[in-house]
C-alpha cells in the first residue's frame, strides 16, 4: 500500500533503511483500482483480495466441471476450499501471491483446452509478483507437460533431485533462499504447515487427516496418477521452503479431503454407528477449522490500538530516523509509521540479509551495553520499537537481554509507551 502511495521509484529508502527496489506489479494494481474507481489506496488492499477470490472459486468451479465432475461435488470440493484457513488467509490478506495464484488456475484451464502457450503465458506473468511464485508455477508446469507415459517414471526422481540441489547450492543463491530455513526442527515445521497447531495459513488438521485417506483412497489405481503424486510432492518440498507455496496446493488438497471424504463413506465399517460418528466429526471438524480460523485472523495484528501507536509513533519521530525492530514489525513501521527500519519481511535481494538478521538475533538476547551500541550504531539505529505481543515472543521477563539495557541503561530513554506500543531513543 506504501509503494503503491508513492511515486515510482528504483529505491526504496524505508526498506532495510535503504535497497533498490524489486519490481511487484501488485501496488501497480492497486494504484489502478485506487484512480479507477476513486477510492483510498486502504480500501482497494482490503477489496482487491475479496474480489480475486471470488474469481479464483468461481474459475476453480469452471475447471471441475471441464474434468468431468458433477456439480453436486463440484460445489463440495469449492466449499471445501472456502472454510480451509489457507484460502482464508490468501483471500482476506493483501499479499503477492493472489496474482500468481489466480494465474495459476488461468493456466490449468488452458493446459485442459490444450493450449500450452497461453498456459506458459500465464505463468510467465505470474514473474511480475515475484520470483518464487513463478519459480513454483513454472515447475508446476514442467511436471505436468511432461506427464507422457514415456517420461512420467523420471518425474518423482527427478523432482527429488531438484530438491537435494536446491538444498546444496542455496548457500550461494543471490536471494539467500536458505534464509527460509531458519527455523529448524520437525515439530516446528510441522506445526507451520497445521493452522489449528498455531500455522500462520497452514492446513487444518481434520483436513489433513481426510486428504490422507483420499491418497489412500487414489493408490487403489496406483501409477494411473503417477502426475497427481508428483506435483503434490513438488508442492510439499516447495513450501519447506517458502511456506506460501501451500497458496498453490490448496487447491489440490481439496480434491484429496474430497476424496477422503468419498473414502470414509465406501469403507466397510463393523459397526453403522461409528461409521456415520466417524463421518460427522471429521466433517465438522473440517469446517470448523475454517470458522476458528476467521475469528483468530480477524483478532490477529495489528489492531486498531497498534494503528493509533505507530500512528502517533509517525508525529512524534524524527522522518530520517531509522527504526530497529523485529522483522516481523518491519512492514508495520514502514507502511504505517513511514519510518525506515533495519529489517523487514522482504528477504529477495535484501542487502546483507543474514548478516541483518544474525545481528538482530545478537541483539535481542545480549545484555552488553559495548555490543548492543556498536550494532546499533553500525545500523544508524535512531529508535527502538517493540509492541507488547513481540515483547512476549522474544522474552520471558523484562529483565531478559536487550530489555535489561533498556530498562537500566542510560544509553537509552523511553520516549512512548501507549497503544500497546514501547519506543526507546538511543542516545549515542
Amino acid at each position: 500500500m506504501r509503494l503503491a502511495e508513492a511515486p515510482f521509484s528504483s529505491y526504496d529508502s524505508l526498506s532495510y533503511a535503504g535497497r533498490n527496489f524489486v519490481f511487484s506489479f501488485y501496488p501497480v494494481i492497486i494504484k489502478a483500482f485506487s484512480v479507477l474507481f476513486g477510492v483510498t489506496y486502504f480500501f482497494s488492499s482490503k477489496a482487491i483480495p475479496f474480489i480475486m477470490g471470488l474469481l479464483s472459486v468461481a474459475l476453480f468451479y469452471i475447471i471441475l466441471k471441464k474434468l468431468n465432475l458433477r456439480i453436486r461435488n463440484s460445489l463440495l470440493i469449492c466449499l471445501i476450499l472456502v472454510f480451509s484457513p489457507t484460502f482464508i488467509y490468501l483471500f482476506s490478506t493483501s499479499n503477492l501471491y493472489i496474482f500468481p495464484v489466480f494465474l495459476a488456475l488461468i493456466a490449468f484451464l488452458f493446459l485442459l483446452y490444450d493450449k500450452k502457450i497461453y498456459a506458459l503465458l500465464m505463468i510467465l506473468l505470474s514473474f511480475f509478483f515475484g520470483i518464487l511464485p513463478g519459480v513454483a508455477l513454472l515447475l508446476l508446469y514442467l511436471v505436468y507437460i511432461f506427464r507422457d507415459k514415456k517420461v512420467r517414471w523420471f518425474v518423482v526422481p527427478l523432482i527429488l533431485l531438484f530438491a537435494i540441489m536446491l538444498y546444496l547450492v542455496r548457500g550461494v543463491l543471490p536471494f539467500g533462499l536458505e534464509f527460509f530455513l531458519r527455523h529448524e526442527g520437525i515439530n516446528y515445521a510441522f506445526q507451520n504447515f497445521i493452522s489449528d497447531l498455531g500455522g500462520r495459513f497452514g492446513l487444518g488438521i481434520f483436513a489433513v487427516i481426510l486428504a490422507l485417506l483420499g491418497l489412500v483412497r487414489l493408490w487403489k489405481k496406483k501409477y494411473d496418477n503417477m502426475v497427481f503424486y508428483s506435483i503434490t510432492i513438488l508442492l510439499l518440498i516447495l513450501s519447506l521452503f517458502e511456506i506460501r507455496t501451500l497458496f498453490y496446493f490448496i487447491f489440490l488438497f481439496s480434491f484429496l479431503v474430497f476424496f477422503g471424504i468419498l473414502y470414509l463413506f465406501e469403507f466397510e465399517f463393523q459397526s453403522k454407528f461409528i461409521k456415520q460418528f466417524s463421518i460427522f466429526v471429521l466433517i465438522l471438524g473440517l469446517f470448523f477449522s475454517g470458522i476458528s480460523y476467521i475469528n483468530e485472523l480477524k483478532h490477529s495484528l495489528p489492531d486498531q490500538e497498534l494503528l493509533k501507536g505507530l500512528d502517533e509513533f509517525e508525529t512524534m519521530s524524527d522522518p530520517e530516523a531509522v527504526v530497529f525492530s523485529h522483522y516481523s514489525r518491519g512492514f508495520w513501521v514502514s507502511g504505517l509509521a513511514n519510518r525506515a527500519v533495519v529489517m523487514d519481511g522482504d528477504f529477495i535481494f535484501a542487502p546483507k540479509v543474514k548478516e541483518r538478521y544474525k545481528d538482530s538475533e545478537a541483539l535481542f538476547e545480549t545484555r552488553d551495553i559495548d555490543f548492543a551500541m556498536n550494532t546499533l550504531k553500525k545500523y544508524n539505529v535512531k529508535y527502538i520499537l517493540f509492541d507488547k505481543a513481540i515483547e512476549g515472543t522474544l522474552w520471558e521477563g523484562d529483565e531478559e537481554g536487550l530489555l535489561f539495557l533498556l530498562k537500566y541503561s542510560e544509553k537509552f530513554k523511553k520516549i512512548y509507551n501507549a497503544h500497546n506500543l514501547d519506543v526507546w531513543e538511543v542516545i549515542y
